[in-house]
């Protein structure tokens, strides 16, 4: 059997129903199955186009109890040359002590209305990924042939393979147009297309049925060219069936009214080919992506704004420019609010401090503004711009917490560094994770708590003073906490650009509020004193923290011998 062979079963009449079905198994309840009941009908006899490569199947079914015996007669008819062809006699086996056998007679005459031009096309790999075309065979100079001539009485058949792992992952694409050089002087010419898998179509379905369906016209220049898009094709063979037909137009109405052509043929325009996503990318509001997974290539469109669909043309649930846009300015000229910061980062001489807030906002800023829909401006990658504004903002806490601990310079110095280089290891690690927040933020409280309660076993005193927590710690760990709990469990993918705003203006604002006093800035060269200077104890200004206060003057108040 070919692949182009129709299948007859015949039974003289009994109590059997007979069921034919192609890639798989027939069944009385199934759409795609043909049966027949032999009881009711004196032709019992079933005609089916084979699956090509495949597995057809066949059933009998006994309506009465018991054992039957019956003949069963298989023919089968082949197209070679556009012309009808009897295959040889073969003999099968006995199944289950029925006989079984291929009736061919060469002195009978079988009308096959399957047997149509059959068109050849060549496979053409190209280097993308899901990236292949169909052509038709090169004429001269090796070059291939983009108009096709099909009949005007019956239908012209090609057929194309769909491979298994590299061709199943994309979009496969069929473009049909009536050739712009045909005369259309006398009238309109109407091209319509079939496809199939696995099974050519049948001749009695004119409307594609059980295929995909395109056509195009002469109407207008917009109906010329008719597109179908495949998502995912499945793999095996592939058949498209072409049949063209002239009309007359009538200007008063719409109705159409269909005339023998001229011509014997028709020029159109047929382009088969796989692309990956939709011819490659997938619109304004789309990002074409390639994945690799068990082995099999697909494609996909990741849409944005709101869109969605095979190739992000939903626009049911798509937001209005005037929200993409409102999301990019929230988002952007909030990292504003650190300003406020670095000023007073800057007067009370944390110059280190005022630098990390403005590399906080700078990067911030230019991240959000690449990172968003449709509107986007993108300074360097967004990697790196990701990278920086991840990690700068938990360096941005690390020496708010530092500062407050007011540690010796020396060791500072180092907590800095420590800081720096083990906050980027966990950035780069998992920038996205919570843990990255927490164990920084959690090793700066342990330092800066341990400061403190150092200090107060000194001092003998609470530190800081009680004016320091009502009016500057209170209040800024009110805002960082609020900022850090709406971003951890309140941000979603609908208010990210509220919520993140939000977060953006606590963090920043909480600066004003835990940033200690500047640090005092004594001269190098100390004034010159004499042995009956005095000082108050309130005038002086710069002195170690660790030592009691006034220590540094104490050979001025010692007597002149």
């Amino acid at each position: 059997m070919t692949q182009d062979d129709p299948k007859v079963m015949k039974l003289r009449p009994c109590s059997v129903i007979i069921r034919a079905r192609q890639l798989g198994l027939p069944s009385g309840n199934d759409t795609n199955t043909l049966q027949v009941n032999c009881e009711f009908s004196d032709d019992c006899s079933l005609k089916i186009i084979p699956a090509a490569n495949n597995w057809n199947y066949f059933s009998v079914e006994s309506s009465l109890p018991g054992m039957m015996h019956f003949n069963l007669n298989i023919k089968t008819e082949s197209c070679k040359d556009s012309s009808p062809d009897i295959d040889d006699q073969e003999q099968l086996t006995d199944i289950a002590e029925n006989d079984v056998n291929f009736n061919n007679s060469s002195n009978s005459v079988f009308h096959n209305t399957l047997c149509w031009p059959n068109i050849p096309l060549i496979r053409i790999s190209l280097p993308t990924n899901l990236a292949f075309e169909y052509n038709l065979p090169p004429e001269e100079e090796d070059a291939y042939p983009f108009i096709l001539n099909i009949s005007n009485t019956k239908y012209t058949l090609t057929s194309f393979d769909v491979l298994s792992t590299v061709d199943i992952g994309g979009t496969l694409v069929i473009e049909l147009a009536v050739s712009p050089f045909m005369n259309l002087s006398q009238n309109n010419v109407s091209v319509s297309g079939c496809l199939s898998y696995g099974i050519r179509p049948d001749s009695e379905d004119i409307d594609c049925s059980d295929g995909r369906r395109l056509a195009a016209n002469t109407t207008s220049w917009e109906n010329r060219l008719s597109t179908l898009f495949v998502p995912y094709p499945e793999a095996g063979i592939w058949y498209f069936r072409l049949k063209a037909r002239c009309y007359a137009s009538n200007s008063t109405n719409s109705s159409i009214h269909f005339i023998p052509c001229e011509l014997s043929e028709t020029p159109v325009f047929l382009r088969i080919r796989s692309t990956p996503c939709v011819s490659g990318h997938c619109g304004r509001y789309g990002t074409c992506y390639q994945y690799v997974s068990g082995g099999l290539i697909f494609s996909t469109c990741n849409c944005i704004a709101g869109w969605k669909g095979w190739g992000c043309t939903d626009n049911s649930t798509a937001r209005s420019d005037s929200e993409l846009m409102l999301d990019v300015l929230l988002l952007t000229l909030s990292n504003l609010l650190f300003i406020p910061a670095i000023v007073l980062s800057a007067y009370r001489n944390y110059y280190t401090e005022a630098f990390i807030y403005f590399a906080t906002m700078a990067s911030s800023a230019f991240y959000h503004a690449c990172d968003a829909e449709v509107y986007s401006f993108c300074l360097i990658r967004l990697n790196v711009l990701q990278f920086c504004d991840f990690y700068l903002a938990i360096l941005s806490i690390w020496v708010t917490l530092i500062a407050m601990a007011k540690l010796p310079n020396a060791v500072q110095s180092f907590v800095h560094m420590a800081g720096a280089v083990g906050v980027a290891l966990g950035v780069e690690y998992d920038r996205t994770g919570l843990w990255v927040f927490v164990l920084p933020t959690g090793i700066g409280l342990v330092i800066l708590l341990t400061s403190w309660v150092t200090r107060c076993y000194k001092k003998h005193l609470c530190y800081p003073n009680r004016r320091t927590w009502v009016f500057g710690l209170l209040p800024g760990t009110l805002l960082a906490s609020s900022g850090l709990i709406i971003y951890a469990f309140f941000e979603t993918k609908d208010n990210y650009s509220f919520v993140h705003s939000a977060w953006h203006a606590t963090i920043a604002l909480s600066v004003l509020f835990l940033l200690p006093k500047g640090k005092s800035s004594c001269k190098s060269t100390p004034e010159p004193t004499s042995s009956c200077s005095y000082i108050r104890v309130g005038d002086i200004g710069c002195h170690d923290a660790s030592q009691p206060v006034g220590t540094p003057y104490a050979h001025l108040l010692a007597p002149t011998p």
